[in-house]
């Protein structure tokens, strides 16, 4: 009886600390319960490559949105970005084509480096990278490398692996957002090479330069009118307008790339993108109108500079000034890598803009008010350049391009 009473009062001195602090799994079931879902949660095993931890199994997007609809903005978010990246390949690979045939070397050449940047950065990724619900006998390509080696070609440098990467998201996506299970499940999580996704790096690198070098073919293009020698010429008729429309798509593609990364570095961005559909294309209208004004003002420059040689001082000064920038308001970041692959994009496009890290918030906000202030000197310094270089080739260069120049500003 003695021991009895022992066990009684040490249990009832156990309970209330079991019952003050609710478990992570019970604090899970109690989020998803508030916002109207059945509690799920799973408990994985600490194992070689898995990870322990309890998470509601239905997420976020389908707390908000009914079965139907949520599978519907699914696809029609996965067919629109397998549609522009298909298009914006094929573009590049067309406009490629057309600087080759017409003779304009520098341009094909331009182009070439940036898809075969690309095309290795796709190529590391399908080397390591693994979908287990779509090809698990071909990726990763390191598994077997005789067979590997010849894949990388389609799958590298003809970004195949960023449409098996999207696929293998969506079935990961519709899987973990499922009916909840009734029994314990183990989660594995191999595959990390999807968690940043392809067209993030893609759309930002060889978008930016792609995007460029159109604008730059098309207002070079029978430019200066005559009596003076223009700097290209367009070998066929509708030249121009098929360039224009590589162009577009080209935009697009980097607006596609800046939305991937901003729903990587923002929850609440993630969180808006999940719950609408219109939020993610006004996103990308956004940053593609973004990177349109900043591009225009660079290639504007550039082309009234063309004649003389400091054509290349406004990009070469304003890389120097953000990356100074970057350096000095970067944060904790200590890495130089990252600096300077954040100095590129950011020419373009404020990419600390939606950091809302409690960790990087304070930093990314300051950067990002000097960044803002930058665009703004920069567009009152570089048409005041230009005006102060040359009267007459000021009026020349805006009789010519006022109007593109008037949307971009």
């Amino acid at each position: 009886m003695e021991m009895d009473t022992a066990d009684s009062s040490n249990e009832s001195r156990a309970r209330p600390l079991l019952t003050s602090e609710p478990t992570a799994c019970e604090a899970g079931s109690r989020r998803v319960t508030d916002l109207g879902c059945p509690a799920a949660t799973t408990t994985t095993t600490l194992g070689p490559d898995q990870v322990e931890r309890s998470f509601p199994l239905w997420t976020f997007e389908q707390a908000l949105l009914p079965g139907p609809r949520l599978e519907l903005e699914r696809r029609l978010r996965l067919a629109g970005f397998l549609v522009v990246h298909a298009v914006t390949v094929c573009a590049q690979i067309s406009l490629m084509v057309n600087f080759y045939v017409t003779g304009d070397r520098n341009m094909f050449t331009g182009l070439s480096v940036l898809m075969f940047v690309s095309g290795l950065y796709c190529s590391n990724a399908a080397w390591h990278a693994e979908a287990p619900h779509w090809c698990p006998a071909v990726l990763p390509l390191k598994q077997n490398p005789l067979r590997g080696v010849p894949l990388l070609l389609p799958l590298g440098f003809l970004q195949v692996i960023v449409v098996l990467l999207a696929l293998e998201d969506y079935s990961a996506r519709c899987r973990e957002s499922g009916p909840p299970p009734t029994a314990v499940t183990t989660v594995r999580r191999r595959n990390a090479v999807n968690k940043f996704h392809c067209k993030a790096v893609v759309g930002l690198f060889e978008g930016l330069g792609s995007a460029g070098i159109s604008i730059y073919a098309i207002w070079t293009m029978d430019f200066p009118p005559p009596p003076a020698t223009p700097l290209t010429t367009a070998a066929w008729p509708y030249e121009k307008y098929f360039i224009s429309a590589c162009g577009i798509i080209f935009f697009m593609s980097s607006g596609l790339g800046l939305l991937e990364l901003d729903f990587c570095v923002s929850k609440a961005v993630a969180k808006h993108m999940t719950r609408s559909l219109c939020y993610e294309i006004v996103h990308i209208a956004f940053r593609s109108s973004e990177i349109f004004m900043r591009m225009c003002l660079y290639i504007w420059f550039t082309i009234h500079l063309r004649s003389g040689h400091l054509w290349w001082l406004p990009f070469v000064t304003d890389l120097m000034v953000t990356s100074m920038l970057v350096w000095a308001f970067g944060g904790a970041e200590q890495g130089w890598l990252v600096r300077g692959l954040c100095s590129f994009p950011c020419m373009f496009s404020n990419i600390f803009l939606f950091i809302d890290s409690p960790y990087k918030r304070q930093a990314a906000n300051r950067l990002s008010f000097w960044l803002t202030l930058r665009n703004i000197v920069v567009i009152v310094v570089f048409p005041l350049v230009i005006l102060l270089s040359g009267t007459q080739g000021f009026l020349e260069v805006w009789k010519t391009h006022s109007t593109i120049v008037i949307t971009s500003g």
